[in-house]
């Protein structure tokens, strides 16, 4: 048995090395000679599931999911035509699954439980999702196009807050029209741990799946016709509004509504951290300016336990 004070700091440093890994996503390999280079963030990964496994929130079972998915999202990466496509499918499936958290060998913890961020809004249960930003980590570093110069920086950020602020007021103002939230502008002690975790593990995790994989693959082989290229904008968003069905219909609407913000920034850009940081802007300004998560009389979201249970593990 691992001493309970010694789990919680090995739980603690199992998520700072997840988040690390994904931050390290942008460094240069390591040039190691003859055999190669090793990317930072595969380092960093190792450490995780060390922890993880050492914490006893990893069984073995997880690493055998983790390795699939990652030699699939390989295997993609390094073939052409149908067999890149087959592969990247399968690597889809298990990121989804482990994303749903179907597949065996993660405990996840809960971060918050049942906390009442505003007054008159639904309590908040949030887990840390190791699975989902795990898969979120390995399709980021094997499928998303990323930025490569300053200067593309530079552009990003123009971009990124143009359709911060464009998505965050209509996705607001509909939320608000419909009386699914209220203002409420906050600032609650759990904040810095809510929009760390929301950026690690949601909005990236998301992000290199809707746009990263599925956008990105979808625009690689639509026609390039003046209405086909719009397409993959509008079935990203649509996918992404579904993935959010089990927080009822206003929900949905709500994540089709963002969906098209963050297909569209990706459209403009071709780069994932655009969408990412688009995503988490607009869940940080509901989160500080807004009832969090949504107010308890708001319609279409009257949820049994169970399933306002599977939203705050899956999408919170």
């Amino acid at each position: 048995m691992v001493n309970p004070g010694r789990q919680e700091m090995l739980i603690a440093w199992h998520f700072v090395f997840l988040a690390l890994a994904i931050a390290a996503v942008w460094l240069p390999p390591l040039q190691l000679g003859a055999p190669g280079a090793l990317p930072p963030w595969l380092v960093l990964f190792a450490v995780a599931v060390t922890l993880g496994l050492c914490a006893g929130v990893l069984a073995p079972s997880a690493l055998v999911s983790l390795v699939c998915l990652a030699a699939l999202a390989r295997g993609a990466k390094r073939s052409s035509g149908a067999a890149a496509g087959a592969l990247c499918a399968l690597a889809c499936c298990i990121a989804l699954a482990l994303s749903l958290h179907l597949l065996p060998g993660f405990d996840n913890p809960k971060l918050m439980n049942a906390i009442q961020i505003s007054g008159d809004a639904q309590p908040l249960t949030k887990y840390i999702n190791f699975d989902k930003g795990a898969a979120g980590l390995i399709l980021l570093a094997a499928f998303a196009s990323r930025v490569s110069s300053p200067s593309e920086l530079k552009l990003l950020g123009r971009y990124t807050l143009i359709a911060t602020c464009l998505t965050a007021s209509v996705l607001m103002g509909v939320a608000l029209a419909m009386g699914y939230v209220r203002l409420d502008i906050k600032l609650p002690p759990v904040t810095a741990a809510f929009l760390a975790t929301n950026l690690f593990f949601t909005s990236v995790a998301e992000e290199a799946f809707f746009r990263g994989v599925v956008q990105e693959r979808l625009m690689q082989f639509m026609p390039q016709r003046p209405l086909m290229r719009w397409v993959p904008v509008a079935l990203s968003a649509l996918l992404f509004g579904a993935a959010h069905a089990g927080g009822g219909s206003a929900l949905v609407i709500l994540a089709t509504l963002g969906g098209v913000g963050y297909a569209l920034v990706y459209f403009y850009t071709r780069r994932i951290e655009a969408s990412v940081l688009v995503h988490f802007g607009v869940n940080a300004v509901h989160f500080l300016f807004f009832s969090y998560p949504a107010l308890q009389a708001a319609p279409g979201c009257c949820l049994p336990s169970n399933l306002t249970a599977t939203l705050s593990r899956n999408f919170v």
